[in-house]
């Protein structure tokens, strides 16, 4: 197999387990300390997660135009590095608010 199809079908299969923790997050809810149930997913978190992502990929793209760190013509992998260097904030977001409700749910 190449590369580029081992690294689709994990892009796919890990998008479609994002989506479905999302509606299932969005739909359940946790009770906390007061017994008032309180969504997990609140809409304010998501539009923060939007928010602090694109601010993310409008800063490294900017920097990518007045650095120039590839040179004026970069080469085909050099535009997958800049697209994982994007990805990587939003990847670790997500990561971490995963281990954040895995050890709620642990302790």
């Amino acid at each position: 197999m190449d590369w580029e199809v081992v690294s689709g079908i994990t892009g796919i299969i890990s998008a479609a387990c994002a989506l479905i923790s999302l509606i299932y997050f969005s739909f359940n809810t946790a009770k906390s300390n007061n017994d008032i149930d309180t969504p997990i997913l609140s809409q304010h978190l998501i539009f923060s997660f939007l928010l602090a992502s694109s601010g993310w990929a409008l800063c490294c793209t900017c920097y990518m135009w007045i650095a120039e760190p590839y040179g004026r013509h970069p080469l085909p992998y050099e535009y997958l590095q800049m697209l994982g260097i994007i990805l990587a904030l939003p990847s670790v977001i997500i990561f971490l608010f995963g281990l954040k409700r895995l050890n709620k749910h642990v302790t």
